[in-house]
């Protein structure tokens, strides 16, 4: 890492800030979520993080957005122009899982269901290679394109249910 980084990134996200003004509470919500997911990824074990509840890639994962709405749509496009842009400008790397951790919580937050994918690198690769991308309502959120050598694993799905009591309307 170079202290170039350190410098430049919260300048860059100062300036991502001002410049998407209509986006700026979006933007502002996106470097909370990273932030969160990324010291949760440091500090507690995945099982903890609703890793536990994955299935394997064979099961039937890829209809689920097939009755998906303009309105997730638009969230999904939204959420993941706001991750990938803001997680550029950190000082330190955010990695796939936490930007997709992070987008799949703003879109559980928008009450917008989503699938996270696991993938791994092939046998004939030489080394360990993970990658985490996550898909909404037919939209490429976070972790596009995914690198062809790898075969996925697993899907972690979100209904999109909001969590805290008194969000969801009953």
């Amino acid at each position: 890492m170079t202290i170039g980084r350190w410098r430049a990134g919260p300048r860059r996200l100062a300036a991502l800030l001002r410049s998407a003004w209509p986006r700026r509470g979006l933007v502002a919500e996106a470097c909370l979520s990273l932030i969160a997911a990324e010291a949760r990824l440091r500090l507690l074990p995945l099982k903890n993080q609703g890793m536990g509840e994955m299935t394997p890639a064979t099961g039937p994962a890829r209809d689920a957005f097939a009755a998906a709405s303009e309105t997730e749509r638009q969230a999904a496009l939204d959420v993941g122009w706001a991750v990938t842009k803001s997680a550029v400008y950190f000082p330190v790397p955010i990695r796939c899982l936490a930007q997709a951790l992070a987008a799949r919580a703003m879109l559980r937050r928008r009450g917008t269901r989503s699938l996270l994918h696991v993938g791994v690198a092939r046998p004939e690769s030489t080394s360990f290679e993970a990658h985490a991308w996550l898909e909404a309502a037919g939209v490429e959120v976070t972790g596009y394109p995914v690198p062809p050598q790898l075969r996925e694993i697993g899907l972690l799905h979100c209904d999109g249910a909001k969590r805290r009591q008194g969000l969801h309307p009953d």
